[in-house]
């Protein structure tokens, strides 16, 4: 994978982008390396990596006014996630065959650079240079246990070199040579490419059981090998003819350094080469034009052609060298292609569409096409809304292809992944609505009372609506013991974005025991909660602009309890009687793993258990309005223990596993309600009116009960 551009330096246009430096040697017409340390000339703009299976997506991007670059990996394992720096910014270079390693230099404004490995779940971590101040990492084996690059010495001269588990290896330079530096290496890591200084001008290596050999230059001065294949057998870069024209070329083990010629001008740029070594791709000077082109030993050189008026560059090519992407000239701006030889040059709509994809034409369409998996059915780049993007085609029939905006995406992740937290706030709504004021619903001892009761409530944040219906029955047993028992149905239902929701509904017991402690009004109230329901989540997201849902279908069980101790008015003032409160509650909700169908890039769920603890401290106020009224009131903190939410994980079905991480909690939070109690009809009504500041619970909510004693 790799890209040229065609605002770039015709010189550096050839030049793989994932092989930052090699801009260094080939900017300027005599190249040269600086004396005093490595130097990296940085990028133009956002850059895209996918690894070779398809499964992962790098990318580089400026952030802030001081133009500083910052580095990204995306999977479905983990939505986006920055890679973290070592330094003032990070430049991603490479990525191992699977993604799960990435390699890259991160620098400091004030000078020097520091080689970096990151690696799924242990992060980024520096790798040791060779006493010098500077170190860059430029290339990973597909395996993720070779990384090359090049380390200052101590003395400031730069030498190519190659980590392994052993450390860090000097690979020395041509003979006669000075400086060094590796800019790839092969499946294994067995072979290392790149280029080092002999008379002061860059010549393309190749190093293996520990000899760099020098594969000479087409002519001129000055060769760079930045390519080569799996086997280790082809390498591919540019050099210098002898009339100074840039030139790409390919040598193999058997025969020596070739020109592959030019579409009939003058210079031709290299781009990448495919991991069987069969194919060379870029762009190349017509005489008119740049076009983007590719090489095979047996075809030569082709035009692959262009879609617009201008220009067409070719970056990237898939493993076996029958896909190749790029970018084409469309007037004031570009547009992303991919070419085979049976459809020709498309751009990425088109080929999303032939296979069956319905496009919106007014969607933000690709600007760039930097990536291909190895076996041409994932295309990855840059989208007209600077966005990145990652398209694909799957199996006819399969409805898993498409194209997605993984902004977008990565967030409707995050929304669907929110669903067991709406489950927690539907439960904690119940246990302290309808079920949280105990002391309202004492019985005298030897009576019973029915009661049927529910709660409605709101948060306006996670855009939901929280519900519950209940009846339930009350006896005192004496000793100061009465136990209840309710029965209810609850739902929740939430809007997740672009027309997804999440609908939760379950059939709850609650059993609760009163006990009165001793000879002071003090009451312990513990309560038990379980429910069985069910999930349908439909996630929204944009497929080629359209918006789409994935739909699923899961069971949930919920069980949970609290703990809460009331002293019944304990003091008053005038008609007025305060009951202080304390209580800790906690909920587990756990969602069977799932898969969704449809919407083109559906994802399975794996089993995910969720829980939550709060505690809470309150104080209740009853008024006596009348002999049949009361006015009641509450003020009460909320504490939750935890401070985010469970990690979720699953597959994006056809490219990879993910694991999203929590995401924080509120922790603390302030109710207050106010309502009425009245006689009526043969019982006793009540209505409670809460609100909340932003947290766990509803923002605000009703509560409403009706007891008969019997």
């Amino acid at each position: 994978m790799g890209m040229v551009s065609k605002h770039s330096t015709p010189l550096r246009a050839g030049f793989k982008r994932l092989s930052l430096a090699s801009a260094i040697m080939c900017i300027t017409a005599g190249p040269a390396w600086a004396s005093n340390g490595l130097t990296d000339l940085g990028l133009l703009g956002d850059e895209t990596f996918l690894s070779a299976d398809g499964t992962t997506l790098g990318s580089i991007y400026r952030l802030g006014a001081d133009g500083l670059y910052h580095s990204d990996i995306w999977t479905a394992k983990s939505g986006v996630q920055n890679i973290g720096t070592l330094g003032d910014e990070t430049i991603l270079s490479g990525l191992s065959a699977d993604g799960s390693v990435a390699v890259g230099t991160a620098h400091n404004r004030n000078g020097g650079s520091l080689a970096f490995r990151w690696a799924t779940g242990s992060g980024i971590e520096s790798l040791s240079g060779l006493g010098g101040v500077s170190s860059v990492a430029h290339a990973v084996s597909a395996d993720g246990k070779v990384i090359v690059g090049a380390s200052d010495l101590a003395n400031g001269e730069q030498r190519a070199v190659r980590w392994t588990t052993q450390g860090v290896t000097d690979l020395g330079t041509l003979a006669g040579g000075s400086d060094s530096y590796a800019l790839a290496t092969n499946a294994d890591g067995a072979v290392v490419v790149g280029g080092s200084l002999v008379g002061g001008h860059a010549h393309a290596f190749r190093w293996t059981n520990g000899v760099m050999s020098d594969l000479g230059t087409l002519g001129g001065s000055y060769s760079i090998a930045s390519a080569v294949s799996a086997s280790g057998q082809t390498v591919a870069g540019e050099s210098y003819n002898s009339l100074g024209q840039a030139r790409a070329f390919v040598w193999t083990t058997e025969s020596a350094m070739r020109d592959i010629g030019t579409l009939g001008g003058t210079r031709t740029y290299f781009a990448d080469l495919s991991s069987d070594g069969t194919a060379v791709v870029g762009a190349s000077d017509t005489g008119t034009a740049t076009h983007a082109y590719r090489w095979t030993a047996s075809s030569g050189i082709s035009s692959l052609g262009t879609l617009g008026d201008g220009g067409s560059w070719a970056f990237a090519v898939n493993a076996d060298g029958s896909v190749v992407v790029g970018e084409f000239d469309l007037g004031q701006r570009n547009r992303g292609f991919r070419w085979t030889q049976g459809t020709g040059m498309q751009t990425i709509e088109q080929w999303l569409g032939a296979s069956g994809v319905n496009i919106d034409p007014s969607s933000s369409q690709v600007a760039y096409a930097e990536a291909v998996s190895d076996d041409g059915s994932v295309v990855a780049g840059i989208l007209l809304n600077d966005h990145t993007f990652i398209a694909r085609v799957g199996e006819p029939g399969g409805g898993t292809s498409g194209m997605i905006d993984l902004q977008e995406f990565s967030a409707s992740l995050d929304a669907t992944a929110a669903a067991p937290t709406a489950a927690l706030a539907n439960t904690d709504m119940i246990l302290n609505g309808a079920h949280g004021s105990p002391m309202r619903n004492l019985v005298p001892e030897g009576r019973y009372s029915v009661w049927t009761g529910g709660d409605y409530g709101q948060q306006d944040d996670a855009d939901s609506d929280q519900s519950s219906l209940e009846v339930g029955v009350a006896t005192n047993i004496g000793n100061g013991v009465q136990l209840n028992v309710a029965i209810g149905r609850s739902y929740a239902e939430s809007e997740t974005g672009l027309g997804g929701e999440t609908k939760l509904r379950g059939t709850y017991l609650m059993p609760e025991a009163i006990i009165k402690l001793g000879g002071l009004p003090l009451y312990a109230t513990v309560s038990g909660f379980y429910s069985a329901g069910d999930a349908d989540i439909d996630r929204g997201y944009r497929n080629a602009g359209n918006i789409v849902q994935s739909h699923g279908e899961t069971d949930v069980t919920i069980a949970g309890g609290k703990l809460r101790l009331d002293w019944l008015n304990a003091f008053a003032v005038g008609a007025t009687s305060f009951t202080p409160y304390t209580s800790v509650g906690h909920v587990k909700a756990k969602f069977d793993g799932y898969s969704e169908t449809g919407g083109g890039f559906p994802v399975r769920w794996e089993d995910r258990t969720e829980r939550t603890t709060t505690g809470r401290v309150g104080l209740d106020a009853v008024h006596t309005f009348s002999p049949t009224v009361n006015l009641l009131g509450r003020i009460e903190g909320v504490h939750r223990f935890d401070d985010e939410s469970g990690s979720a994980s699953g597959e994006l079905i056809g490219l990879s596993t993910f694991e999203l991480p929590g995401q924080a909690y509120r922790q603390n939070w302030i109710r207050a309600a106010i309502g009425a109690e009245a006689a009526l009809g043969g019982g006793v009504g009540s209505l409670m009116l809460n609100g909340t500041s932003e947290g766990g619970d509803a923002d605000y909510w009703l509560a409403l009960n009706y007891k008969w004693l019997l």
